[in-house]
């Protein structure tokens, strides 16, 4: 009975504390602090164990200004908790409040000299410090605690520390001191440094890492160091200096050709094709498995096809010897696929095109590899104006794979075709929704089409001039670019004005620019800049035209004007980087690593 009569005393009386601590924690939070305090002392008074009511009665008294009543505190805390030499740097930082700052130092330095006795209580110190933003105090427990004992690790905490201080050299040493240790951090380092590391090769903190990896690579020459300098290398689009560091990573593991690969697909899907063909002759030539080899030569081909660099009649004698290597059995199916598309798109044999994925469809597929071939079969049937037929394979992939990323594609192109055949409330519907895709490159595409429907609708409820861009976008697709250009001239003469006119003009100067009409798409360029120079494809007229004067007018002067100004005036511009680059290599400056 007695032991019951306890028990029930115990909880009433926790219960009573519990609530008062409730009392005083409110209070606290409304900033009520000369409420708070009495509460807080007396729970000090009647159980002196809980170290959130000393904290919180410091703190009142220091909202107060009250700081000798703090210093009470603190020192009580101190003594009832001597183990926690934390509690120091708490009393020197009351000291710092009160203008003390001989005292502050003194408990500081305090500190420091007990974390030298017992520096596994480095964390704690290092974290009292860092949070009265003592960040030297900081940075130094953490390197006492690493001497004292040398398998400690804190260079994560220190990299932060020195990036608080804005200390990035030591802050990008303290990441290449923690890869040395711990190579498996390399993904987290590369998160971290990507707040960082831009894509501009002239920004200081990318030369300042740059410069001291390849300092550290030469006095330790470690795989980790090789892959982050590979991956600063591909932020900046210098796909050659990553595949160099790439290349050493393989020669010194022998290990797998796939990052290699990956680069020369970064190198393609980004256009720079002398890179593609260099990586991936590499990987073709060093292939052990024929996987390797497979990929290679798949993508030696489609870089081939891509550029433009050779005849289709190379191209062709490249496909039979491929397909004479590696036949054309399930894992050769995605060259099959560009091969058909080869045949329909650059070489117009469309019959031929769409028997031979018909008789591709026939092969043992599974069900992801037979939605390919369709995705492929409509792509050719819309070119050939077969619209219901490509919506048919359109449609059962949908059905077939629900919510696969494939499935996602197919909806895409069903609104693509809708929007060709004018049915742009239906498209702009299917194109909203795939704004959510998992797939970011197709969010990204169905969001500038539906941004392209709604833009142009708005005052036009016939939609007549868009229905006349999106036949013209259509023939540009079947590669009748001349039928396309008469289209969106016409457009341009009967609409004059509006809402679509510049998404015209800049159609018509690629159509112009492919058809090496370099002068009028010029004109077009400039045009849109003059009409519309708030509009959002003010950016890409001024980077195409400094690419028309670079690249084929033979006319630095202008190129680098044009280069400048989106520098200058576009700095969030997708094309700044590559006209800085450019910029500055027309100027004269030399490369930097």
């Amino acid at each position: 009975m007695k032991n019951l009569t306890l028990i029930a005393f115990l909880l009433i009386a926790r219960l009573a504390f519990s609530q008062s601590n409730a009392l005083a924690d409110s209070y606290f939070e409304r900033g009520e602090f000369e409420k708070a305090i009495p509460i807080y002392k007396k729970k000090i008074a009647e159980s002196g164990y809980y170290l959130a009511v000393y904290d919180r009665l410091t703190k009142c008294y220091q909202e107060l200004n009250q700081l000798d009543s703090a210093q009470v505190v603190l020192e009580k805390k101190i003594k009832k908790f001597n183990r926690n030499i934390d509690f120091l740097i708490d009393l020197g930082y009351n000291y710092k409040l009160k203008k003390d700052s001989v005292q502050a130092l003194f408990y500081y330095n305090e500190t420091i000299a007990k974390l030298k006795e017992k520096p596994i209580l480095a964390y704690a110190v290092a974290r009292k410090f860092t949070q009265y933003q003592l960040l030297d105090f900081a940075i130094k427990s953490y390197k006492i605690a690493m001497t004292a004992n040398p398998k400690m690790n804190y260079e994560l905490q220190l990299a932060r520390l020195y990036g608080e201080k804005g200390d990035f050299e030591k802050m990008f040493g303290a990441y290449l001191d923690l890869l040395a240790k711990k190579p498996q951090y390399l993904g987290t380092v590369q998160r971290v440094l990507g707040q960082y590391v831009t894509n501009n090769p002239y920004d200081d903190s990318n030369k300042k890492l740059k410069h001291l990896l390849i300092k550290r690579l030469q006095e330790n020459p470690i795989v980790s160091y090789n892959n982050l300098l590979s991956w600063i290398y591909i932020q900046q689009q210098e796909y050659y200096k990553a595949f160099v560091q790439q290349k050493a990573i393989y020669k010194r593991t022998q290990g797998s050709l796939n990052p290699i690969i990956s680069l020369g697909k970064i190198s393609l899907e980004n256009k720079n094709f002398e890179d593609a063909l260099t990586i991936f002759n590499y990987v073709k030539t060093e292939a052990q498995r024929s996987t390797d080899k497979i990929k290679a030569s798949h993508y030696l081909i489609k870089t081939k096809m891509n550029s433009k660099a050779v005849s289709n009649e190379v191209i062709n004698t490249e496909f039979e010897q491929f397909f004479t290597d590696f036949g054309r059995g399930e894992s050769t199916l995605k060259t099959q696929l560009l091969y058909a598309k080869h045949m329909a798109f650059n070489q117009d044999k469309l019959t031929e095109a769409i028997a031979f994925l018909k008789k591709t469809l026939k092969k043992q597929l599974n069900k992801f590899e037979i939605a390919q071939v369709k995705l492929a079969l409509a792509d050719i049937l819309v070119y050939d104006d077969k619209f219901n037929s490509a919506l048919i394979y359109l449609s059962q992939i949908e059905i077939d794979l629900k919510n696969d990323i494939l499935a996602q594609q197919a909806r895409y192109k069903i609104a693509q075709v809708s929007y060709y055949k004018g049915d742009f409330h239906w498209a702009k519907n299917q194109l909203d929704v795939l704004k959510s895709s998992t797939s970011q490159l197709i969010a990204n595409d169905a969001m500038e089409l539906s941004l392209l429907i709604s833009n142009n609708t708005v005052k036009d409820s016939l939609k007549l001039a868009l229905k006349m861009y999106a036949k013209a976008d259509l023939l540009a697709y079947q590669n009748k670019d001349n039928e396309g250009i008469t289209v969106l001239s016409e457009l341009l003469k009967k609409y004059k004005g509006h809402d679509v006119e510049d998404d015209a003009l800049f159609k018509q100067a690629s159509l112009y620019a492919k058809q090496k009409e370099y002068k009028k798409a010029v004109s077009n360029y400039k045009k849109i800049i003059r009409i519309n120079p708030e509009g959002i494809l003010v950016d890409n007229s001024y980077y195409q035209l400094a690419q028309l004067y670079d690249n084929y007018l033979a006319n630095e002067i202008e190129a680098k004007n044009y280069y400048e100004k989106i520098i200058l005036e576009y700095p969030s511009s997708i094309y700044f980087v590559t006209a800085q680059k450019r910029y500055r290599i027309l100027r004269g400056d030399k490369e930097l690593n």
